[in-house]
């Protein structure tokens, strides 16, 4: 930055050099497989659903506790005492509360949030589970493809000979052997080779440019080339 630019801009405890390097990713990012919007939507209600189950159980010692210690002495409080144990371990174990007939009126109610948070809960983790079984093969596909294309087998090759010899061979033999830990590994390069600047082994392409002190937008630095 020149003197003139820091005038300009207030700032004196940097100083860039004249010149800069630009790099970007070797691989478009279109070719990393997405979730589709009904798994993400599904991810999100079951996120939701954790925070409902998290917010209940935060709820406990006021609802139920509470609705306990309230109890008149006697029998009654015994048996809510038994209850609020129950309840307890079911928390715990993240099961649902059962015997809520026999629990104070201000506890029934905890118990109703309860079994409906953790039944919506196991059902949005359910529709997850299934939609990205579904997808998870659709983008096992992906990867294959793109890992039959030259310029990805070169990538890896430089990075990992192994990997290629091991896993790529298998692919392109169309034996449908990979192991998942396999496949994973394979999405990682995907993804290091179309979301990563490497430094090293196999990089995007490269570009070089300079500043201009004379020229810049805004009082900042321009580019010259």
């Amino acid at each position: 930055m020149t003197q003139e630019a820091q005038s300009a801009t207030g700032t004196a405890h940097w100083w860039p050099v004249s010149r800069f390097l630009i790099r970007s990713a070797g691989f478009p990012g279109e070719l990393i497989p997405e979730p589709s919007a009904q798994l993400t939507d599904a991810i999100r209600e079951w996120q939701n659903a954790e925070t409902e189950v998290e917010w209940v159980i935060g709820d406990f010692d006021a609802s139920v506790a509470d609705a306990v210690g309230e109890a008149e002495p006697g029998p009654a409080r015994k048996q809510s005492a038994r209850i609020l144990y129950r309840w307890r371990r079911a928390v715990l174990a993240q099961r649902p509360a059962r015997h809520i007939d026999e629990a104070p009126e201000r506890a029934r109610e905890w118990a109703g949030r309860w079994n409906s948070a953790i039944e919506e809960r196991e059902q949005a983790a359910d529709m997850v589970a299934r939609l990205a079984a579904m997808e998870s093969e659709l983008a096992t596909a992906s990867v294959r493809a793109t890992a039959r294309d030259e310029r990805f087998l070169a990538a890896v090759a430089t990075s990992n000979p192994g990997l290629y010899e091991q896993v790529l061979t298998a692919v392109l033999a169309d034996r449908g052997d990979m192991a998942p830990r396999q496949v994973r590994t394979l999405y990682a390069y995907l993804q290091r080779l179309c979301a990563k600047n490497e430094s090293t082994s196999f990089f995007g392409p490269v570009d070089y440019g300079a500043w201009n002190a004379t020229t810049r937008p805004a009082g900042g630095p321009g580019i010259d080339r």
